[in-house]
């Protein structure tokens, strides 16, 4: 075998580790196995074994940052930031986060306030310096950091400064003083500037964006460092790249350089490979469904193509970077149902991997939502490759108890357990949907992780939804995403100006500034430019006075993009004022590095009937019929109720609804009354 015979996409999450990988004829295998929180190196590497062969290339989805952001166990920190700016992060903004709060409640400061050094110096709005910052205080902020590392055991710093997007010297004097006096032996101290994590308007998005950014980079950093170093021992891999927020892949080296970009690395897969099916498939406009063990993404795909955003928060903590726009609850497979005041509710909080859901048996002792599908009849005894069996023994010692809590029966508990789930993840569809302005009924549901497709049909229901597309391997369709990716680099550059004091030349220069510097970074991390990239180009729009922005593709003039955003202006709040002043507040540049795509081989047409491979006993039904998906071809036609499973997860469909396979194995189910 020669090195490119295998490539292979990984994607960690909170319950499983899923891996899928295509040779060079479009030969598929894929495996699921339990995450290792504590060091999600080993999965990887463990559901590396799997693959019989040489690999061309590991691209990998991590929750590592966005795990040490929501458990805060991230670095210990400081923040350098101008006089009289050290408490922005506290501050922050007046948006409440529950508006019915007595007394408002604000996300926790990532940096005590005793860390939070301010300095003497001070870039006004148009860019010029006020006060210079001098020499003794470069001095003294170092003095100031070193004795912060050696007594407090500070662990990384955050530079931050007032609009140092417009003019980044002060903050280039400070990392380079820093860098100076604390790197030794080749050992990089984790330091990390606003100008060039986010070099964008708004002091307290920049600085808590940056913080973030140094928040997760030691941990980060050493999760790849260790990962890459152990996938390359093992001498038949050829490289690794990560996926960003933005659905684009990034070097390891990238990833070290501004780790913020991986935040949400994790839901980016779930988004390509939704893009894929709608390429696949010719449904344009798709609402997605990703169920996991401990939370359910969302997203809407309009035309083929999911959006992306530069500002998203995390926990509550505002995030200025490209990303992936997906809506995620705390609800999944692993989701604990218990009694509040009385009341039976499912989630927030989940079981997790570790003890995971009582059927495991390996310690949990609540009642989850797979404990109800198991004893509701859709889940098969073993999950995977059967390497997890499900005990009912130790589902009904918990359902029992929760039954007994409750004095109702056994059959109204799991019923009732699986609605209330239901109704919890129908809000997460509304939310990108109806709160949206759009109708859920126009579009196809696609439905995938462990247990999207045990539950698409019930949900759909709830949400009329007439449509469900059900991958060919739903249960690692994230991962499947991850193969399909490009290599993808943004870059920013914030400005505070009126459109009509700026010509079209000066435009297409600060375009071909940032061009330059993006191609740069793609060459420092040794990305291969002999293969086809382009660039994208947009600017960001408003009207003085307005907060908030518009990202408008920049149309070959500053004359034609302000037009443009007039028109989109109008499309997305109804309005839009022709005769008012528009200012620039950012201009921006991607470029995309194709990443060839995995070859994906039709199925072939079964056209006989397929027989059942067994019946199991659901709540309501009787025996059900139990398919296997290896059985199913093109064309393949199924009725409901029915039960398919296969490797990575079982689909539930209910009376009613029948399925047919396509060409490239996605199951399309539809009601039969709206045929």
């Amino acid at each position: 075998m020669d090195i490119s015979d295998w490539l292979v996409g990984i994607d960690t999450g909170g319950t499983f580790t899923d891996l899928i990988g295509i040779d060079k004829n479009g030969k598929i295998i894929i495996s699921k196995i339990p995450s290792t929180p504590t060091n999600p190196s080993n999965a990887v590497i463990s559901a590396l074994e799997y693959v019989d062969g040489s690999i061309s290339e590991v691209i990998h989805g991590t929750t590592v940052a966005t795990n040490a952001v929501l458990q805060k166990k991230g670095a210990k920190i400081a923040l350098i930031t101008t006089k009289g700016f050290r408490d922005v992060l506290e501050i922050g903004r007046q948006n409440r986060l529950d508006i019915y709060e007595i007394v408002p409640s604000r996300a926790e400061a990532l940096v005590d306030r005793k860390y939070r050094i301010e300095i003497e110096e001070r870039v006004i709005a148009d860019g010029s310096i006020e006060t210079i910052l001098t020499e003794t205080e470069l001095n003294r902020i170092t003095e100031k950091i070193k004795m912060l590392i050696s007594h407090e055991n500070i662990e990384g710093v955050a530079i931050s400064l007032l609009f140092s997007f417009l003019n980044p010297k002060n903050e280039q004097s400070i990392i380079a003083a820093l860098e100076t006096s604390l790197n030794s032996d080749n050992k990089l101290f984790p330091i990390s500037i606003s100008s060039n994590v986010m070099p964008e308007y708004r002091e307290y998005e920049r600085t808590s964006t940056t913080v973030i950014d140094v928040y997760v980079k030691p941990l980060i950093s050493t999760y790849i460092r260790d990962l890459n170093k152990r996938i390359k021992e093992t001498g038949r891999i050829g490289s690794l790249a990560i996926m960003k927020s933005s659905a684009g892949l990034i070097t390891p080296e990238g990833v070290m350089n501004k780790p913020v970009e991986t935040l949400v690395s994790g839901l980016a897969g779930g988004i390509q490979a939704a893009e894929l099916t709608s390429r696949l498939t010719n449904y344009q406009d798709l609402l997605t469904l990703d169920i996991g063990g401990t939370s359910t993404d969302v997203a809407q795909i309009v035309a083929g193509k999911g959006k992306i955003h530069h500002q998203f928060n995390i926990d509550n903590y505002p995030v200025g970077t490209a990303s992936v726009d997906v809506v995620t609850i705390g609800a999944g497979g692993g989701s604990i149902a218990s009694l509040s005041a009385g009341l039976l509710k499912v989630g927030p909080e989940s079981a997790g991997a570790d003890p995971g859901p009582a059927a495991y048996d390996m310690g949990g002792d609540k009642v989850t939502t797979t404990d109800a599908d198991l004893l509701y009849g859709v889940l098969p005894d073993y999950l995977g490759d059967n390497i997890l069996e499900l005990k009912k023994e130790r589902s009904k010692v918990v359902i029992n108890k929760l039954a007994s809590e409750m004095d109702i029966s056994i059959k109204e508990t799991i019923n009732g357990v699986r609605r209330i789930f239901h109704e919890n993840i129908a809000a997460a569809p509304r939310s990108v949907s109806t709160e949206r302005g759009v109708d859920p009924r126009n579009f196809a549901l696609l439905a995938f992780g462990g247990a999207g497709p045990v539950h698409a049909v019930e949900l759909a229901e709830l949400l009329d939804m007439k449509l469900i597309i059900i991958p060919p391997y739903p249960g690692i369709w994230s991962a499947f995403g991850l193969v399909g990716a490009d290599y993808r680099y943004d870059l920013a550059r914030g400005v505070v100006i009126s459109i009509t004091s700026l010509h079209d030349n000066e435009a297409e220069l600060i375009f071909a500034e940032l061009k330059e510097r993006v191609i740069n970074q793609a060459n420092e991390d040794g990305i291969d430019l002999s293969l086809d990239y382009y660039f994208q180009y947009s600017l960001n729009m408003r009207f003085k006075g307005q907060s908030f922005d518009l990202e408008i593709p920049y149309s070959e003039s500053l004359e034609n993009t302000r037009a443009d955003f007039i028109k989109i202006h109008r499309k997305t709040y109804g309005f839009a004022a022709e005769d008012e002043e528009v200012e620039l507040i950012a201009f921006r540049v991607v470029m995309v590095i194709a990443h060839p795509d995995p070859i994906f081989q039709k199925w072939k047409i079964v056209e006989e009937d397929i027989n059942p491979i067994g019946t199991r006993e659901v709540i309501g039904l009787g025996g059900v019929s139990v398919y296997n998906k290896s059985q199913f071809g093109w064309k393949t036609k199924i009725r409901g109720p029915a039960i398919i499973d296969q490797i990575d997860t079982t689909t539930w469909l209910p009376p009613k609804w029948e399925l047919e396979v396509d060409e490239y194995g996605f199951m399309i189910l539809e009601k039969e009354d709206l045929k």
